[in-house]
């Protein structure tokens, strides 16, 4: 039977019955998540675990597991190593050999929230008028700016031209532009590409849901019912399954 060992980081190891340069027996990669989903990063970081266990034993595990809040556990190969986490680990090889002159960019992505250093990152993001403080902004999008000589949001809203109405042709589908959003920052405008054309109808229903999307579950629907002006408001408690 295989036996499951953890540090304080709840990452761990468990001993298989698979030889490697250790002996008769490997080491497999295991780490203890809080959620119920398996998200991209915590992937990464077992991954990650695997790798360190692989330079140790000098074979690379076949699988690691994430033991979910449930209790459930996830297997995941590790064979993307080379393809997920190598071009992560050979830049981090490079700053550990020569130190940058100068400190790496700040990008402000999805994981702020949680980070500790998130108000010292955006306080130098507002100060250099970052192009990452636009929202759904990429890495990527922003070396396609940088290569057009666009750095700052204040740049970017100069390029927005709003689209020329012409007559007979079909039209045209609202797309989401980077230089309006920049626009609406340095102005302190709220713009609007399109009306929304709203359908009435003499009964209308409108769907409040409330629940844990990690979970899959909805612990409290609210239903209102509009007929001819008239509201009724209706609630529905779910079990937890």
């Amino acid at each position: 039977m295989a036996k499951m060992y953890f540090w304080k980081s709840r990452s761990g190891y468990t001993i298989v019955h698979r030889s490697s340069s250790l002996g008769s027996y490997s080491y497999e990669p295991t780490i203890i998540v809080g959620t119920h989903q398996v998200t991209k990063e915590q992937k990464l970081a077992l991954l990650f675990v695997g790798y360190v266990l692989g330079q140790l034993q000098n074979k690379l595990p076949a699988v690691g597991t994430i033991m979910g809040a449930d209790g459930q556990a996830y297997k995941v190969e590790m064979k993307s190593v080379d393809r997920t986490l190598m071009p992560t680990i050979e830049t981090l090889r490079q700053w550990t050999g020569s130190v940058p002159y100068a400190p790496p960019s700040v990008i402000l992505n999805k994981h702020c929230p949680a980070c500790q250093y998130r108000k010292e990152c955006l306080d130098q993001a507002e100060k250099a008028d970052d192009l990452s403080l636009l929202e759904r902004t990429t890495p990527k999008t922003i070396r396609k700016y940088h290569k057009k000589g666009i750095f700052t949001v204040t740049q970017l809203s100069y390029v927005f031209r709003p689209r020329r109405k012409r007559r007979r042709r079909a039209k045209a589908p609202v797309l989401f532009k980077f230089e309006l959003q920049a626009l609406a920052l340095r102005t302190g405008i709220i713009y609007i590409q399109e009306l929304p054309i709203l359908l009435r109808s003499e009964v209308e229903l409108f769907l409040d849901l409330e629940g844990i999307p990690d979970q899959h579950f909805h612990y409290l629907i609210g239903l209102l019912i509009n007929e001819k002006g008239e509201p009724l408001l209706s609630f529905f408690l779910g079990r937890y399954p």
